[in-house]
């Protein structure tokens, strides 16, 4: 048991002197205001060493069905993620028994169709019309940015900035 303390002096660590946090209940907008606010704070010139925590950069691919051409070739979304979760899944399939262990059994794709979402066009799909169909014949990636992690102050999303003086200014008026 840890007494919850009611008021906090400064619990984060920083390489700079100063810190400030937009906090924001909506996360898109926080992403859409933090990075001009970052802009402007690098555009002072009483302000040096300006960072921020945001992690806006990485690289998402989205799998969009085509659900008119899939229900043709007799294939339902449930099949496709049946499909994925059975290739990049953890689906366990068997137990093995020896006298003095157990292993479980991992299904799981070839190391090759794992290394771009380009490989994708390799994993076919069963459909009830009796054949497999390729998963791109109904299929195509549409690639975004996504947010890699969100800092969180209480229970709201957070971007902090951080920053140093230039020698011989300070906070005050000018």
């Amino acid at each position: 048991m840890q007494p919850v303390q009611d008021l906090t002096v400064e619990d984060r660590v920083s390489r700079t002197q100063y810190q400030y946090s937009l906090e924001d209940p909506d996360p898109r907008e926080l992403a859409e205001w933090a990075p001009k606010f970052i802009e402007k704070l690098q555009g002072l010139p009483v302000l040096r060493d300006v960072a921020t925590d945001a992690q806006n950069g990485g690289l998402q691919a989205s799998l969009l069905i085509d659900r008119n051409t899939a229900s043709r070739f007799g294939i339902t979304p449930q099949m496709v993620d049946d499909t994925l979760y059975d290739a990049f899944g953890q689906r366990q399939i068997s137990i093995m028994f020896t006298q003095l262990n157990q292993y479980r059994v991992i299904l799981e794709i070839k190391p090759e169709f794992r290394r771009s979402p380009a490989e994708l066009k390799n994993i076919y799909v069963r459909s009830t019309l009796g054949g497999e169909v390729p998963l791109d014949a109904f299929t195509h990636f549409q690639e975004s940015t996504a947010t890699l992690a969100v800092n969180h102050q209480g229970q709201f999303p957070v971007v902090t900035a951080s920053f140093n003086l230039a020698p011989g200014k300070s906070l005050g008026m000018q």
